[in-house]
Parts: C-alpha cells; sequence; structure tokens
C-alpha cells in the first residue's frame, strides 16, 4: 500500500499557488516495485461572487516495474482536513473554502474511500519488463457562489494505492 499527498488550491482575489510534493515509492506484493505520483490541484484566482462552479483537473499516477505480472488497484482520496467526504473544504487561516474531488469528468461520483456514497478507481496492468504505468484524472470542483474571504486556500489530500 503506498499514499502520496495531493495539495488542493484556490487564491481568492489574490495569486494562486502551488505545492509540488516529492514522489512517494512503494512496494506492490514482493516482485515490482512502485512510484505514485501526483501534480498538484489548483483551482486559481476565483471570484468569490461568480455564479458559475470553478473546475479545475489534476492527475495521480501509478508507475510499477520490472516484472512481468498482473497488478490490479484501487486508488482511495482521503477527506482532507475538513474530515468528509460530502463538502470538503480548503482553509485559509480561520477561513474556509468549500470544494469536492469526483471521478468523472460530470463531476457527479465524489472519490473517496468507496464508502457511503463515495467511489474509487480502480484498475491494473500487467507489468512488463520495461516500466508501465497508468494515469488517473482527478476532478475537482468549488460550487457556484461559493463565499470566502479573500486569502490563499489550500488542503492536503492523500491519494492511498491498495493492492
Amino acid at each position: 500500500m503506498n499514499w502520496r499527498s495531493l495539495q488542493v488550491c484556490a487564491a481568492v482575489a489574490g495569486a494562486a499557488w502551488l505545492l509540488s510534493p516529492p514522489p512517494a515509492s512503494a512496494v506492490c506484493g514482493v516482485l515490482c516495485n512502485c512510484d505514485v505520483t501526483a501534480t498538484p490541484l489548483s483551482f486559481g484566482t476565483i471570484d468569490p461572487l461568480a455564479s458559475s462552479a470553478v473546475n479545475a483537473n489534476a492527475t495521480v499516477t501509478i508507475a510499477c516495474g520490472p516484472v512481468g505480472l498482473f497488478v490490479g488497484y484501487d486508488v482511495q482520496l482521503s477527506t482532507g482536513g475538513s474530515g468528509a467526504f460530502g463538502v470538503r473544504s480548503m482553509t485559509s487561516g480561520a477561513n474556509t473554502l468549500a470544494y469536492n474531488l469526483y471521478t468523472d469528468a460530470a463531476r457527479t461520483t465524489v472519490w473517496g474511500d468507496g464508502g457511503g456514497v463515495t467511489d474509487v478507481v480502480s484498475s491494473g496492468f500487467t507489468i512488463a519488463l520495461g516500466s508501465t504505468s497508468r494515469s488517473h484524472t482527478i476532478y475537482g470542483r468549488i460550487p457556484s457562489l461559493a463565499t470566502a474571504r479573500p486569502g490563499a486556500y489550500a488542503d492536503t489530500i492523500t491519494a492511498t494505492i491498495v493492492w
């Protein structure tokens, strides 16, 4: 099992910023080495008075090699600092900004741990003599008319890979 932090960031009436954590490594079974990397998800600078939702994407990539065997896995995402999947929240000091992460471009299925109303992304691949990788898009959304004070908002999501 492996984990990976994904920074989720937004700035309201200010400059957007990102943090890119270093790659993590894991071992799937005893025969292959796997790396999990994630790109930061940034909503950029948003207008808190906008009447439409703000969308952004990120990617989590699983790369394994170099043994010839099938590796199946599930990618789970944590609740972040909010402690709930229903509405995740970013913080800027004592202020919060609601957002969520989804498994699909339509943003209808919340990406979580597979419990309750959440789902996980399941995949797998045969690892050949070279390295093989799979990338999965994370779809983020700040709902329309989200109210927030100006600031740089952030949350840290942990991606867990279950082999």
